[in-house]
């Protein structure tokens, strides 16, 4: 099974062919744009990748900025939307009847505060 890294990379050669950055050779250029994916899923790679081909408007590789900046937007929205899940599974608790007399003072303060700016 290929690392998810690789797998990244390889759908990222088999849209764009070999990547030629500069004066690189593609095996160099192909380690330095690994050494700058590791530490993503498999799934936020493919998300990343996914959002990658359905954005670009050249048919040329991605820069490593490109790509890094494409990772991190699927770990976040993964993220967000495990905590999202997880807040639904917690029970909902009322307010208890201290806390919302707190609320009501605190809203009774600001109120007051804005009431002497005018």
């Amino acid at each position: 099974m290929l690392a998810p890294s690789n797998h990244f990379l390889r759908r990222m050669w088999a849209a764009y062919g070999p990547p030629h950055k500069n004066d690189f050779h593609s095996q160099e250029a192909i380690i330095e744009y690994a050494r700058h994916v590791q530490g993503y899923s498999k799934p936020e790679m493919d998300e990343a990748a996914d959002a990658l081909l359905r954005s670009r408007k050249w048919k040329t590789w991605p820069t490593i900025g490109e790509m890094v900046q494409a990772l991190q937007q699927a770990a976040r929205i993964r993220l967000y939307q495990a905590r999202e899940a997880a807040r639904k599974d917690e029970p909902y608790t009322r307010p208890s009847p201290e806390m919302r007399a707190r609320v009501a003072e605190l809203t009774r303060q600001t109120v007051e505060r804005l009431k002497l700016k005018k």
